[in-house]
C-alpha cells in the first residue's frame, strides 16, 4: 500500500509505483480527487487502473466522472471491502 498525501502527490506516486487500485477521497489539498481521478483516467500508463472516489456528498453530479466506483462517507468496512474485491476481481 502506497499512501498519498494530497493528489498532487497521487499522481506522482501512481506514475513511479502503479498501484493495483486508487481509492481516494474528492476533497484533498493542492488537487482535487475528481482533477486527479481525470488525469489519472487520461494517462495511458495510468488509465487502466480502477479509481474509487470516496465523499461526504450525496449529489449524482460530484459522482464518478471517470471512476470505477464511488463511495460516501461514512463507509463501512462491508461496503468497502465488498467494492474493492470486485473492482480487484474485475481487473484480475
Amino acid at each position: 500500500m502506497v499512501l498519498a498525501g494530497n493528489g498532487r502527490e497521487a499522481l506522482d506516486l501512481a506514475g513511479s509505483h502503479p498501484p493495483d487500485l486508487v481509492l481516494m477521497d474528492i476533497d484533498m489539498p493542492v488537487m482535487n480527487g475528481l482533477d486527479a481521478c481525470r488525469l489519472l483516467q487520461g494517462d495511458p500508463h495510468t488509465g487502466h487502473m480502477p479509481v474509487v472516489m470516496l465523499s461526504s456528498c450525496q449529489r449524482p453530479a460530484s459522482r464518478l466522472r471517470g471512476a470505477s466506483g464511488y463511495l460516501t462517507k461514512p463507509v463501512t468496512q462491508h461496503q468497502l471491502c465488498h467494492t474493492l474485491t470486485a473492482l480487484l476481481k474485475e481487473n484480475g
